[in-house]
């Protein structure tokens, strides 16, 4: 998550990759876990298995935001989109995003420097309050 390199996110998926294949050959001690996840810049839905936990896609999510990926923002708002569609579809009550995941997200969008950033950044605050999700200096303070 710290590399600057610009093929960092695709180098970390392979690994990560790779491990789900091993794991899955049989080899147990290389199932993919939360600390393989936040060394990945990568996310695709391949690579983030179903027993994936909310701390292994806000890492994800995280890395995206430091990666200075010119696109990390929409992959940021897919990891999202991901967790709320596992978790509406009842595929896993336990994912669902929340202030760490969201405001990793405006972090992604704040890095972007893009010319719209601040609106995304205030559409996704909207989102939040929206789906009732406060920040830790919210509490207290109706939505």
């Amino acid at each position: 998550a710290k590399s600057s390199s610009r093929d960092a996110p695709e180098h970390a998926s392979r690994i990560v990759e790779e491990m789900w294949e091993r794991y899955n050959q049989g080899d147990e001690s290389l199932a993919p876990n939360t600390v393989s996840y936040s060394s990945q810049e990568e996310y695709n839905a391949s690579t983030i298995g179903p027993s994936a936990k909310s701390d292994e896609f806000n890492a994800v999510i995280n890395a995206w935001a430091k990666s200075n990926d010119t696109d990390a923002p929409e992959h940021a708002s897919r990891i999202v989109q991901e967790m709320w569609d596992r978790y509406d579809n009842g595929d896993d009550k336990s994912i669902v995003p929340s202030a760490i995941s969201y405001t990793s997200l405006m972090d992604a969008w704040n890095r972007s420097a893009r010319p719209d950033a601040n609106n995304q950044v205030k559409a996704v605050r909207q989102e939040m309050l929206k789906r009732r999700i406060s920040l830790p200096s919210d509490e207290g303070c109706p939505p």
